[in-house]
């Protein structure tokens, strides 16, 4: 069954999540905690808020009270940063993984085991058939069988918004709502209110419901008050500072958006103490213009960042940051540096430089961590900059830019493989040797070329399917990810049919024939399979 890595609220995931600064959210924790101790009938806990409103921070604290209290049964924090963890497919087998291995009841495991084992095919099981296999029945019965009185233990599911396919999550709501009366767990569940998933709350009376962005604005401004203090004079120690008058501004300036005080508050602190009392003072004096978007305040923020960035840059360090900007923003996985170089082909140090004038937008570990994954700040970051009505000349055309990765991601492959007649880490089969850049390649090139929705047919492509089809199919079953590559075929055969033609659709047509079991795992079946089909 697909799992996710870094779905669990502690997890070292590639956005760094934080809880609640102290004293912060009181009134909301204080009623998720009498909601998940008491015996309600609501059994499903809707967080609902838009963009930047803080609703991770306060899912993260919660699910820090739960833990502390043993009342946590499972998390999943979705996140567009990487495959798995914007996977519908993924909640319901990485949630019943955590429920498995957390003792809460102890046959719990033991059931689950029979259901893999007495249905080899359940990984390709409907979302419905999943949850009442995995969660419904092998719960109802382990509670029934178990001699302890236990506390109904709360399921926690972050950010369903992030997920790519908005029509499974209708489904995953559908089944909770149907099921969760009747059900020994709890779930709280947070996201923007985006329509599909409104209307499937609208559809049940089975849940609370807490609207994040209509708290009264005057609680709110106090709790970002007290952030944006708390963050500063963790930089800045000093009687002075930071000026009230300026934290009154910058609080009015972030209404209810917790994550344009976090970005501003980031981007303040980014030059070290010496620079923080002028940098404070330049956010302030900036008007964006009016409008009745709540989320104006953050844009203009991203833009003034931009404009900023780009200040006093030539051309070629212009290029390099708009080059970075794609493979961070657009990548399906993110990456840490080393491999960013590779993918873009620049090299490390003007990838640094590039960097250096966007930390108050992208998450960049510290030298300490070089292994670390670089990744945008928030969500909303994506949303401006894929969205030319509001990020103007710092547009990033998503075709465009997964064009140019996806060309990157061939010509890095190219470059590994041409001219050798034996390539080591193949011929001995050895994981490790694959370099983070080419898995990253192997596995996402084909992702990169059917988003870019081109129809034309580029000499790079026709290059890969005549020279390198077969190493790439070798190394991708090196890392175990056969399957996942002849999934990929399928989806470049549809995308070939529609988009190009002659060379490319007869190689699709030819390798969605092979079986993932007629290749196995060793690079002499895989040869051997294509040998014959070719």
């Amino acid at each position: 069954m697909p799992r996710a890595e870094f779905a669990a609220y502690d997890d070292a995931s590639p956005a760094p999540r934080n809880a609640c600064t102290e004293n912060t959210r009181k009134a909301i924790l204080d009623t998720l905690r009498v909601w998940a101790s008491g015996n309600t009938a609501a059994k499903v806990y809707w967080l609902n808020g838009m963009a930047g409103t803080g609703k991770t921070t306060i899912a993260y604290s919660f699910s820090e009270i739960l833990d502390e209290n043993r009342s946590l049964a499972g998390t999943f924090f979705s996140s567009h940063l990487r495959v798995d963890t914007s996977d519908v497919r993924c909640i319901i087998p990485t949630i019943c993984l955590q429920l498995a291995t957390s003792g809460y009841l102890p046959s719990f495991s033991h059931l689950i085991l029979d259901v893999v084992e007495t249905n080899p095919n359940c990984k390709s099981w409907r979302i419905a058939k999943q949850f009442l296999n995995f969660i419904v029945r092998p719960l109802t019965t382990a509670y029934r069988d178990t001699r302890e009185v236990v506390v109904v233990p709360v399921i926690v599911l972050d950010a369903l918004d992030e997920c790519s396919d908005q029509s499974l999550v209708a489904e995953l709501l559908s089944v909770i709502l149907k099921h969760s009366t009747s059900l020994p767990v709890k779930f709280f569940i947070t996201s923007r209110p985006e329509m599909r998933l409104k209307e499937s709350f609208d559809k049940s009376w089975a849940h609370s419901n807490f609207i994040l962005h209509e708290v009264e604005q005057e609680i709110v401004k106090a709790d970002i008050e007290l952030y944006i203090k708390a963050y500063l004079l963790d930089v800045l120690i000093r009687h002075d500072w930071p000026p009230q008058a300026e934290v009154e501004s910058l609080v009015n300036m972030s209404g209810t958006l917790f994550i344009y005080a976090a970005t501003v508050c980031k981007y303040i602190a980014q030059r070290g103490s010496y620079g923080m009392p002028q940098r404070l003072s330049d956010v302030v004096n900036f008007t964006p213009d009016t409008s009745f978007d709540v989320t104006q305040p953050l844009d203009g923020l991203y833009k003034r960042i931009l404009d900023t960035a780009y200040e006093s840059t030539n051309h070629r360090e212009r290029s390099d940051i708009g080059m970075v900007l794609k493979a961070v923003v657009y990548v399906y996985n993110p990456l840490p540096m080393s491999a960013i170089s590779f993918l873009v082909q620049m090299p490390i140090e003007r990838v640094q430089a590039a960097l250096a004038f966007l930390q108050s937008l992208i998450y960049i570990p510290s030298s300490q961590h070089p292994a670390k994954h670089i990744s945008i700040f928030h969500a909303s970051f994506y949303d401006f900059i894929s969205n030319q009505s509001i990020s103007s000349e710092h547009y990033l055309d998503p075709c465009v830019s997964h064009k140019s990765l996806a060309l990157q991601c061939l010509s890095l492959m190219d470059k590994e493989w041409s001219g050798k007649t034996n390539v080591p880490y193949l011929v001995e089969r050895k994981c490790g040797d694959i370099s983070e850049s080419l898995s990253y390649a192997c596995s996402s090139w084909a992702l990169h070329v059917t988003y870019a929705d081109s129809n034309n047919e580029s000499a790079e492509l026709r290059h890969f399917f005549q020279r390198h089809l077969l190493r790439w199919m070798d190394c991708l079953s090196i890392l175990g990810k056969l399957e996942a590559a002849m999934n990929l075929l399928h989806i470049l055969e549809s995308w070939a049919n529609a988009n190009v033609s002659n060379l490319v659709a007869r190689w699709m047509a030819l390798t969605t024939k092979v079986e993932p079991k007629a290749v196995g795992n060793d690079s002499a079946g895989c040869w051997a399979v294509f040998e014959r089909k070719f």
